[in-house]
């Protein structure tokens, strides 16, 4: 059996089972949304357009231009629910949960969204190792990807020539 920060020494008692309780085994999941309805043959040739977020204890968290989100259940519609992947189990509290979500807050601040650069998935993708050690699979922010090495896509985000900024 795994050894738990909280878990180690010190006799029974009541303080002793409430701390290990908030030290419990939490899955992780990635939600994947779909963006458009042409996913499917989009997907197909690895260009599927996807929101993500991360889902833990029945919370999901997410990224926009507003920053980072917390919201209860699902952020997007069961119907655009792409697929639920199983990323991991953590072995923590809420507490160190929240302490993550706050160092992230830093980097993925209000009003700095880029759909090519710092988007829904990036943020998905660090929370993942911040908490897991792994990230999310390439193919949910494949497109941001392969669309940063045009630079018509780039001038548009950045608000340059032929663009007007911002992704949604």
């Amino acid at each position: 059996p795994r050894t738990r920060a909280g878990a180690r020494g010190g006799g029974g008692g009541g303080a002793g089972r409430s701390k290990m309780a908030a030290f419990q085994s939490r899955t992780i999941y990635l939600n994947v949304y779909n963006l458009t309805p042409h996913n499917g043959w989009l997907g197909s040739v690895g260009a599927g357009v996807y929101h993500s977020a991360i889902e833990i204890s029945g919370r999901e968290y997410s990224f926009s231009n507003e920053g980072v989100l917390v919201t209860t259940g699902r952020t997007g519609k069961q119907e655009d629910l792409h697929e639920r992947l199983e990323l991991g189990d953590f072995e923590g509290s809420m507490n160190l949960v929240n302490q993550r979500v706050s160092e992230l807050r830093q980097e993925f601040a209000p009003g700095t969204y880029n759909v090519l650069t710092q988007n829904c998935n990036h943020f998905s993708n660090a929370f993942s190792t911040a908490l897991l050690g792994v990230g999310i699979p390439a193919w949910v922010n494949r497109m941001a990807g392969f669309m940063s090495w045009f630079p018509q896509a780039r001038a548009r985000e950045e608000g340059g020539p032929g663009g007007g900024g911002g992704g949604g």
